[in-house]
């Protein structure tokens, strides 16, 4: 009967075995279990029952995930948010969201401008000021007075029955934007998390000597179900060395040969980044240990799939899935019955249907639209019955993705249904974007589309009508950036004279991807007349960190340049060997700290 649940397999095994190692810190099995069970006194004691949530809100990436396994371990269901939500967006989250309790740092509380009220509060601690590096790399922490704290709770006895969540219980809540503008809590069942995580453990032959690379967000279920869940249910370890980006590739790629990884979880940008500047680290794919990369969380070229395989000499496994659907559903790889390269594969513990606009299997090469049924499916979105029934019926998901079936039953991905952008594996609801923008009191209109970009899979452009001559691009970014989370805020805003609407009032998308490719025309070819390295750089600059160009100066940098963080860092260097049709090494990106510094870089290039 134990063997059942998920939960009790961390149990059974070597409490001196590590299950993560975030930035060089562990935990090991032992230590977790002896948090959780001080976790369930905890909730004991505040009367919150099995299946009721709690929110989380952390930044702390080790306690996040281990707070996140503790909760799900026995049975209260974490509502799991990004903690670097902006305090409008998390407005609307609460609003609906029901929770029992809360566990947060309070300077995630500040930043969302949220106060708990009603409901029991434990606070995470902060690491103690006095012990230098040393102590907060032991994980030392400082418990302010007033209570216990997470993780200075006091010890409890391991129950075993305190493992034990029924499978039709809920498991936890994660948010994730589609095409509405209010983001939706997908609801999965312990039974359902069960089913996923042994697909997971037969698919990419995880057994006692596999080790975890995957470095995705804990708020997607992508970063959490194919990390440390999976190595909570496995018995093996997850590593998290560092964020991913390019000042850390080759401390990233090293870590892949130290830590003797065996499953490398990575998004397809990632991949396009690794494949464009990773090659003087090659050497760190080339080991016995490293059996294959998973690519998931958005569209996978074949271009970069096929060419990565070969110069990487590693098999690539694509992977698709929803956070409906636990995180996959779908597999090309890594056994031959399923691979195809430039497919999704084939369904794998799950059943699938390919329906056309009456809901009627379309016919072998037909496109359209993917539909799942599978143990695994979520059970709703979390207080939201309406959105539920638009995309659960009788027991198959609607994903609004289509596809067709080739001639060996593999599946290939020919478009979307829906009005959704995947950039950089996270979704953008072009909605909530759109209705932020109209929230200025200078915006009379605006929509929001998807636009191709190769190394990010989609980057989110918004067509505006304005009532102010004056306004420009630079002031709606700031507005966006006020409101919503950095990855949201759209890669350019373009004024447009007016939006083509239909007999019923509608924006015709079909007609603003038509201005959008016009637009697009022109700019490049403004972009490709003659030039200073330092104009176009200061441009180049300009457009990736979505500021005006009188910000930008030679002596811009990361610390004083709103929008430039890891993620843009990328896109920077890449829209600069775009730009100058250059290719930069990995010395000349580590110079890269300053737009100056870009600029030097860049002519030297040019010059050779």
């Amino acid at each position: 009967m134990v063997s059942r649940f998920f939960n009790t397999r961390a149990l059974t095994l070597n409490p001196s075995a590590i299950v993560m190692n975030i930035a060089g810190k562990t935990l090991t099995y032992g230590e977790q279990r002896k948090r959780a069970a001080s976790l369930v006194a905890w909730c004991k004691q505040h009367s919150v029952a099995v299946g009721q949530p709690v929110l989380v809100a952390v930044r702390d990436e080790f306690e996040s995930a281990s707070l996140l396994l503790a909760l799900i371990s026995i049975g209260r269901p974490p509502l799991i948010l990004d903690p670097d939500s902006t305090a409008f967006e998390m407005a609307k989250v609460l609003s609906f969201s029901q929770y029992h309790a809360v566990i947060a740092e309070q300077t995630v509380l500040d930043h969302w401008e949220f106060k708990p009220e009603g409901v029991p509060l434990l606070q995470v601690a902060k690491p103690k000021a006095s012990a230098g590096v040393f102590g907060k790399l032991l994980g030392k922490r400082a418990a302010p007075e007033g209570g216990p704290t997470w993780p200075n709770l006091p010890a409890a006895e391991i129950l075993e029955g305190d493992f034990l969540p029924k499978p039709n219980s809920l498991a936890y809540v994660v948010f994730t934007s589609g095409t509405t503008s209010a983001p939706k809590g997908v609801e999965l069942e312990q039974g359902a998390l069960l089913s996923q995580m042994q697909a997971l453990q037969i698919q990419y032959q995880l057994d006692e000597n596999s080790q975890i690379l995957n470095t995705l967000p804990l708020h997607h279920a992508d970063g959490l179900l194919q990390g440390p869940l999976l190595a909570w249910f496995c018995g093996v370890t997850v590593y998290r060395p560092m964020a991913f980006s390019a000042q850390y590739l080759e401390q990233y790629l090293d870590s892949l040969y130290s830590y003797r990884i065996s499953h490398l979880i990575a998004v397809p940008t990632m991949l396009a980044l690794i494949h464009r500047l990773g090659g003087e680290w090659k050497e760190n794919f080339d080991n016995p240990d490293l059996r294959f990369v998973v690519s998931c969380a958005g569209h996978l070229e074949r271009d970069l799939w096929e060419s990565f395989e070969e110069d990487f000499q590693v098999r690539v496994v694509n992977m698709y899935g929803l956070s409906e659907t636990g995180t996959s559903a779908l597999f090309s790889g890594p056994d031959e019955a399923t691979r195809r390269v430039g497919t999704i594969g084939k369904p794998v513990n799950s059943e699938i249907r390919i329906c056309n606009e009456l809901g009627q299997p379309a016919s072998r090469g037909e496109a359209g639209e993917l539909w799942i049924a599978s143990d695994q499916l979520m059970r709703g979105y979390h207080n939201n019955p309406v959105d539920t029934s638009q995309v659960l019926q009788d027991g198959w998901l609607r994903t609004g993705d289509l596809v067709r079936e080739l001639d060996a039953g593999h599946i290939e991905v020919t478009g979307r249904k829906k009005n959704q952008i995947v950039s950089g594996g996270r979704n953008i609801s072009p909605q909530e974007l759109a209705e932020t923008l109209n929230g200025h009191p200078a915006v009379i209109e605006s929509v929001v589309l998807g636009q191709y970009d190769p190394d990010w899979g989609d980057v989110a452009i918004a067509l505006v009508v304005t009532q102010e001559v004056g306004l420009t691009e630079a002031e709606l970014v700031r507005w966006c950036r006020d409101r919503l989370t950095e990855y949201k805020v759209p890669r350019h805003i373009y004024f447009v004279d007016t939006l083509v609407k239909g007999p019923s009032g509608k924006i015709r998308l079909e007609l603003a991807h038509q201005q959008l490719e016009q637009i697009s025309a022109a700019e490049q070819e403004v972009s490709e007349g003659n030039q200073s390295t330092k104009t176009q750089a200061h441009q180049i600059a300009a457009a990736v960190f979505r500021i005006s160009i009188t910000d930008v100066s030679d002596t811009s940098t990361p610390e004083n340049t709103p929008g430039w963080d890891s993620l843009a860092h990328m896109t920077f260097i890449i829209e600069l060997e775009r730009g100058f049709n250059i290719t930069l090494s990995t010395r000349d990106i580590m110079q890269i700290d300053s737009i100056g510094r870009a600029v030097a870089v860049c002519e030297a290039k040019r010059t050779q």
